[in-house]
Parts: structure tokens; C-alpha cells; sequence
């Protein structure tokens, strides 16, 4: 079934034009008919994909993080119903409400993500407010003084037929299984097509102040059919809910 372009689709596509007629700068490149270009949506399927020790059939499968003993108190505090979204600075709303959704949010979400593969630059974008990406293939490090934004600086490199994209900078976005990202967070993605035409995508995160040791897991992705489209993302920009400070103290009603 056919759906409508995004705006921000076409943006992006345009961005990437624009920037291949710039100066030249040293890039690495992928093997010959590596193209990660294409909507991709995020499945399990048990007859294929492997088994991890916790998670759901529909987001894949992501095991427990390692914790400090201080974030495991967080998080477990957050999963109570009236801390909820007060304790731990997460995206929430949905599309709902016109919030931009800090990484990896959209990484999970049910609607596929569409990648667009340039010779400057990998776009991973969603079906979701604010959800576009720069994977930076040009810039060999990331910038002194970066300041951390809902997506932080990716700079990335082929190696072999694994896209490796590196990101720091992250500000807000809950971490699978932890808190939210802060600003020494860590997170290095592989993103390698499998032999049957699936996409992995292996996160593993860092960060001293929620981590033991690194936490890492695989989801997969299947790209879809080639009339498939994002629609637009609908958001109520009368709803006052979403003016609302997402941190406060655990029963305080919303005002």
C-alpha cells in the first residue's frame, strides 16, 4: 500500500545532494551493491532470529543491562505507576504531542525507519516528531564543545560490509533496560545487511554513571516493499499536557 513522502523525507534527500556537490573530503565506502537505502521495520521472527534473554516478540529481544546499584534503583523506581515519567528523563507523549523524541526512541518504535545511504552522510529517520539522524561519513572526529542535543554527533565508517556509526553528545532519550542518555554516554551501532536481505543493528552503550560494563544488543529490521512511505506525523499542538516539565517529584499532578 502506497503512502505519502514526508516533507522531511524530501528534505533530507535534498540535503544530501546539495552536499555531495561540495568540497571533496575523505570518506569510506562501502563494497560494491552494500545499499542500506529503504524503509526498514523492526520485527521478531523466532523461526530466525536469536533468542535473547529478555524482551518482547514485537521489539526484538534485549538483555538486562548491567546496572550500577544506583540506576537499577531508578529504574526500578520509574516502573512504579505514579513515578512514572517523573523520575527518569524519557521522551513520552507518542505522537500525540509535538515533542521532538530523543534518540533511540524511534529505534523501537512500530513504525518503520527510513535510511538513505549518500556518500557523505547515512540518514536514519522516523515516522516520529524531530526523528532524523546524521550519520557523518566525512568527519573523521567529533567536534570540540559539542553541545548534547536529543541526537548527539554520529560520525561513521565502513568497515568491510558493516556500517559503523559512533555517536556522543546525547542529551535525553531512554536507554533500553536503563536510564535516560546524558552527556557521557557512550553509544557505537553496527549496522550490517545479513545474507537473507535482513538488517542487524547492534547497540552498545556505555556510560559509568548507569553501566557496569558495556550493554549491547542486536534488533533486526526488514526492509519493506518498494511503494512503502512514511506518513505524515500527526501531533496536537493544543494539548497543554506536553508543556509540562517531564521531570517532577513522583505524585505531583500535572498542572
Amino acid at each position: 500500500m502506497s503512502r505519502r513522502l514526508p516533507l522531511t523525507v524530501l528534505a533530507v534527500a535534498g540535503s544530501l545532494l546539495a552536499q555531495a556537490s561540495g568540497a571533496s573530503a575523505q570518506v569510506t565506502s562501502p563494497p560494491p551493491g552494500i545499499d542500506l537505502s529503504g524503509f526498514w521495520m523492526l520485527r521478531y521472527d523466532a523461526s530466525v532470529d536469536t533468542i535473547m534473554p529478555s524482551g518482547n516478540a514485537l521489539t526484538g529481544y534485549i538483555p538486562p543491562a548491567p546496572l550500577t546499584p544506583e540506576a537499577a534503583r531508578a529504574v526500578a523506581a520509574a516502573a512504579q505507576p505514579e513515578s512514572l515519567r517523573t523520575t527518569i528523563p524519557t521522551s513520552v507523549g507518542g505522537s500525540r504531542w509535538c515533542r521532538a523524541q530523543p534518540y533511540p526512541f524511534f529505534m523501537r518504535s512500530p513504525e518503520a525507519i527510513d535510511i538513505i545511504q549518500g556518500d557523505r552522510q547515512v540518514m536514519v529517520t522516523g515516522d516520529r516528531i524531530g526523528a532524523m539522524r546524521h550519520i557523518h561519513l566525512d568527519q573523521p572526529t567529533h567536534p570540540d564543545g559539542w553541545e548534547p542535543t536529543i541526537m548527539g554527533h554520529v560520525i561513521g565508517r565502513w568497515e568491510g560490509n558493516t556500517l559503523v556509526a559512533d555517536t556522543i553528545g546525547l542529551s535525553g532519550g531512554g536507554i533500553p533496560g536503563a536510564r535516560a542518555a546524558n552527556p557521557r554516554t557512550h553509544l557505537v551501532e553496527r549496522y550490517k545487511l545479513l545474507p537473507d536481505g535482513r538488517l542487524s543493528i547492534t547497540f552498545t552503550w556505555e556510560d559509568p554513571t548507569q553501566f557496569t560494563a558495556p550493554h549491547t544488543y542486536e534488533l533486526i529490521y526488514y526492509r519493506q516493499p518498494p511503494d512503502t512511505y512514511a506518513y505524515e506525523n500527526f501531533c496536537d499542538p493544543s494539548d497543554p499536557s506536553q508543556y509540562i516539565e517531564p521531570i517532577r517529584p513522583a505524585g505531583q499532578p500535572a498542572k
